[in-house]
């Protein structure tokens, strides 16, 4: 009973919170491997970095020594301050491998390497001095210097040996983190396989045992509820458990009750329901076809107010229309009177433009005059420059032949004519010029009396168009003093048109209110009639609408006890309504499904007049709307509130109220 009373929350509670208990340990054990492979991780890229600056000092090693070779072979001074460049980065890097120096064996290579560095720059400089010693003999200077190249060649060697000690220790000390790393790594590995396999075992447990645990429970309910679905409400589930699937027994079997009570009570209230109905649908049908005829009577009133309302309303929008029109032209003449005063006001700014034009047009000609006999004076001189050029070439031609001549004279005079010759020279090669430029200025002169020649031509044209140009200024001038005298005339015109239209619109003004007046009181008239209309409409669809609920709820009756006749309670249900307790002796366990007692159905009763009831599967699926006029078509329905009055009379009181008081409840 223990296990009973344990809930399924508690289970599945209990259950997860092992398994996630086992997850956080394991998480927390991975935590711990990544801390370490980190902390590994860190010491192998420290050791890494360190061989690396152990290959960065071998080859600042090798660069100084280059740098030595070439200031020893070469003698020459510039080598020194990138041999000092070089030994500072050196310096530098030796500064980093020494402090990673830990053990006394390290410790001792850091000593013998901070040695043989110094023994190594002290050969840079004492191969320095003896370059710059001018007492030694270029023998001893090869001599010394091969010295100090096989010493430094000797200390780069002893160099390269103690780096390459302290690159090999990086490397075995990364190694050695690289192992470790590996080991935490296959660590991590081993124990997430294990917890798998733990976690997997440990929930197909679990699940094996939640699933047991609710998989009977759930069986028996599915199996009630199967009965359940083919109408038979006489068994119950009755489990003996507290956990979930317990309480939803027990809450099933109260449900079963309250269902056997429910039907009971139902059959009886459908059977009073079917009764009142017909007779409701056979009144409301006398109700609608006297509606119907008042309906038609106020429709006919209704349409003669709405052609009045309309007609008169056409007539309003016509008149508006009309005035719109008014309007409209009115518009149009203001328009027309501002743009004739506008188009009088550019006429004058016209005329005083074409005035002002002939008279600059007329100062144009003069100018061009002016500038023809500009233009003759300058054709004038500009031959006599001509004439003055070309005087000048031919001075050029004859001092150049008389320099010739000189320089022939001077050429004979020998060394006494050397300074003359010079002279000559100087002489004709100054004429020659004057004859170039003579000859350059000869051109330009040409072409600009070629140029003048023909703007000449084009101003001369440019005049005879001109004196074309002030008669055509001339006629139009004339003309726009007659467009002026045209347009005050226009003006005058749109001015009584103006006054026309003023006084129409007045009369069309009088001629709208009284239309508009009649219009208001045809359209009180039509939305009188109207809602009146509306009132009978809404009434009439009530009434309709009443009708075909009273056929629904008749329809409804008779499917309610078709509906009712596919479950199978107990016999006793129908007798006393059907009995609440769970613990009554009509409840049989599932054990009992097979049942040994009788089957009871509930029979659908017989209609008020004594037809049988409808069957479920007829159609209904016509408008409520046009349900009255389904009703009136058929036969006998007229008749009905006479049979319904005898029947009413022959009911006795008592049932009447109990009738009305189970139609409240429902």
């Amino acid at each position: 009973m223990g296990k009973r009373n344990v809930s399924m929350k508690i289970k599945l509670i209990t259950s997860f919170a092992g398994m996630l208990a086992v997850f956080l340990a394991v998480a927390f054990y991975n935590l711990a491997q990544v801390r370490d492979i980190k902390s590994h991780h860190g010491v192998q890229n420290e050791k890494i970095t360190y061989e690396l600056t152990a290959l960065e000092l071998k080859v600042l090693v090798q660069d100084l020594k280059d740098i030595s070779s070439g200031l020893m072979i070469s003698r020459k001074l510039d080598f020194v301050e990138k041999y000092n460049v070089k030994r500072k980065e050196y310096n530098e890097l030796l500064q980093k491998v020494g402090n990673t120096a830990s053990t006394p064996e390290q410790i001792q290579l850091r000593s013998q390497l901070i040695v043989a560095t110094s023994e190594y720059m002290e050969v840079f400089d004492r191969a320095v001095r003896v370059i710059q010693d001018t007492s030694y003999s270029e023998t001893d200077i090869l001599k010394n210097t091969e010295s100090l190249y096989n010493q430094a060649q000797q200390q780069r060697d002893l160099i390269f040996d103690l780096v390459d000690k302290f690159y090999r220790i990086y490397a075995d000390e990364a190694n050695a983190a690289i192992a470790a790393s590996n080991e935490k790594m296959d660590g991590t590995v081993a124990v997430m396989i294990g917890a798998a396999i733990v976690i997997l075992l440990l929930g197909s447990i679990v699940a094996a045992l939640l699933i047991r645990s609710f998989v009977k429970p759930i069986g028996r309910l599915q199996k009630a509820v199967a009965l359940i679905s083919e109408g038979d409400l006489r068994h119950k589930i009755n489990a003996q458990t507290n956990d979930e699937l317990g309480q939803l027994s027990h809450n099933f079997d109260k449900m079963i009750d309250q269902v056997r009570h429910m039907l009971g009570t139902t059959q009886q209230i459908a059977s009073s329901l079917s009764e009142n109905s017909q007779s409701f649908r056979q009144v409301s049908v006398s109700t609608a076809a006297a509606n119907a005829d008042i309906l038609k009577a106020i429709d006919e009133i209704s349409a003669g107010a709405d052609q009045q309302a309309q007609r008169t309303e056409q007539s309003a929008q016509i008149i508006g229309e009309l005035d719109r029109e008014v309007r409209t032209v009115w518009e149009a003449a203001r328009h027309m009177q501002q743009m004739s005063a506008e188009a009088g006001q550019k006429t004058e700014l016209g005329e005083a433009s074409v005035q002002e034009l002939s008279t600059a047009s007329r100062q144009t000609g003069a100018m061009i005059d002016q500038a023809l006999e500009a233009m003759e004076t300058l054709s004038a001189g500009s031959k006599q420059i001509g004439s003055i050029v070309k005087a000048i070439t031919e001075i050029s031609t004859q001092t150049h032949i008389l320099a010739l001549n000189a320089a022939i004279e001077a050429a004979r005079a020998g060394v006494h004519g050397k300074g003359f010759s010079v002279v000559a020279e100087e002489v004709r090669t100054l004429a020659a010029q004057t004859n170039e430029s003579a000859k350059s200025i000869g051109e330009r002169i040409s072409a600009l009396q070629l140029q003048i020649g023909g703007l000449g031509g084009k101003m001369q044209e440019t005049r005879d168009k001109l004196y074309k140009q002030n008669a055509k200024v001339d006629a139009t001038l004339a003309s726009f003093s007659a467009i002026r005298m045209s347009m005050q005339e226009i003006g005058g015109q749109i001015d009584r048109i103006g006054g026309m239209i003023g006084n129409a619109q007045e009369q069309n003004k009088r001629l709208i209110d009284s239309v508009h007046f009649v219009a208001a009181i045809a359209e009180e008239t039509a939305a009188g009639v109207q809602e009146v209309n509306s009132t009978s409409f809404q009434q009439h669809a009530s009434i309709r609408l009443i009708a075909g609920q009273a056929d629904d709820m008749n329809r409804l009756s008779q499917e309610l006890f078709e509906e009712i006749n596919k479950f199978r309670i107990e016999p006793e249900q129908l007798e006393s309504g059907a009995s609440n307790s769970s613990g009554s002796a009509a409840s049989t366990t599932l054990s009992e499904a097979a049942g040994s007692r009788p089957e009871t159905r509930i029979d659908s009763p017989a209609m008020p007049n004594g037809e049988p009831a409808a069957d479920s599967g007829s159609p209904a699926s016509e408008e409520r709307e046009d349900q009255p006029e389904r009703l009136q078509d058929e036969p006998g329905v007229m008749q009905a509130p006479e049979e319904a009055a005898e029947r009413d009379a022959k009911q006795p009181e008592a049932k009447k109220a109990e009738e009305e008081k189970k139609l409240v409840g429902v």
